[in-house]
């Protein structure tokens, strides 16, 4: 969602992949998955570039498998704007979320307009 606002995926590509997963739900983490090996090293999809996104995010191609309201939930999220979000926060939320006890801790320590995952 970040990505494509601030405008490393084109032509607002998450969003395409949401809205046809909404229709082809069991293909979500294939698909998903295609898009974030091109954003991990850079490359396409179909006939369309994908930069390389730094950071470490998407070191790995993994993607989880959503239900259908799952997929309409991210849908929701996707329609905001997380172009002025700090992009920090992210490596952080992933770190946070890998050791038990740090996710309490972001959530008390976090300003409360950064607490997003």
């Amino acid at each position: 969602m970040f990505a494509e606002d601030v405008d490393l995926l084109p032509n607002k590509m998450f969003r395409r992949m949401l809205e046809h997963a909404l229709a082809r739900p069991e293909e979500f983490q294939s698909v998903a998955s295609d898009l974030f090996g091109a954003m991990k090293a850079g490359g396409r999809i179909g006939f369309e570039h994908v930069a390389w996104v730094n950071g470490g995010l998407f070191d790995d191609d993994d993607a989880l498998s959503l239900t259908k309201e799952e997929i309409t939930l991210t849908m929701c999220a996707a329609n905001s704007d997380w172009a002025e979000i700090d992009p920090s926060i992210f490596g952080t939320c992933s770190n946070a979320g890998s050791i038990p006890t740090s996710a309490h801790n972001l959530a008390r320590t976090t300003p409360i307009a950064t607490r997003l995952c």
